[in-house]
């Protein structure tokens, strides 16, 4: 087993099988780093084995987002990268892999990129899982697909999962509690408390649904569209 440090200091592209740690902020951010630049995390387990601020005081008491103090904030590169022009989605790095999360949390994502798509703590997860963790305190703000774990779901596991007391919100449409966009797979006993808004196809799990399952999962967070169709779990569903 290595720590995410150990990997990043000897450039290392894992294998199949392979287990890693992480247990602080600049670890974290050396997951993104990993991912964007392309190498291999399926098959490989990433673990975290402690809570993780990435920063503090994101948001005020009322949840909104606290405008004093936002040039101390650092913003999130999302694990993984997505670009969406003319309507073609290109998958410059996907996350593939396993996050443990371990019962722990990560708070203070802050992300604001009114243009940017495949918004949250992962941009897609492809085929991969990301179990027991919370996102909780965060900011994230993007043009469409938003969801505090992951902007897109595209097969694979999300289990345990909570988004607590976060503001996710689109500038165009499909913002979820948990994902933005919901290809395939299964999302199981996992809850929303977070405040979702969008144009449209914003839901409390899911804001776009377009294949897959849910099972044992819930709202309780406030969902709002400014234009129309939002839904307590699902913003749309298109098939599942």
């Amino acid at each position: 087993e290595y720590t995410m440090s150990e990997v990043m200091a000897q450039n290392l592209n894992l294998t199949e099988g392979t287990a890693v740690s992480i247990s602080t902020a600049q670890e974290l951010k050396d997951l993104a780093t990993y991912t964007n630049d392309g190498k291999n995390t399926k098959g490989v387990t990433f673990k975290l084995t402690d809570n993780i601020v990435l920063n503090e005081n994101v948001l005020n008491e009322d949840g909104t987002l606290n405008e004093t103090s936002i040039d101390t904030f650092e913003q999130w590169q999302t694990i993984g990268n997505l670009t969406y022009n003319n309507g073609v989605v290109t998958e410059i790095a996907v996350f593939e892999g396993v996050i443990e999360g371990n019962g722990k949390y990560i708070s203070g994502i802050y992300i604001d990129e009114a243009e940017k798509y495949g918004v949250g703590l992962v941009a897609m997860l492809k085929n991969g899982a990301i179990k027991d963790l919370t996102v909780k305190d965060s900011y994230m703000y993007g043009e469409r697909r938003v969801g505090a774990i992951t902007g897109v779901l595209d097969g694979g596991l999300l289990v345990g999962c909570a988004s607590e007391e976060n503001y996710l919100d689109a500038n165009s449409f499909s913002t979820g509690g948990l994902v933005g966009e919901f290809m395939d797979g299964i999302i199981e006993k996992c809850y929303n408390t977070s405040y979702v808004e969008g144009n449209s196809e914003s839901g409390g799990i899911v804001g776009q649904m377009r294949g897959g399952s849910i099972y044992q999962s819930y709202n309780n967070g406030i969902v709002q569209n400014r234009v129309e169709e939002n839904g307590g779990i699902v913003g749309i569903l298109r098939k599942g």
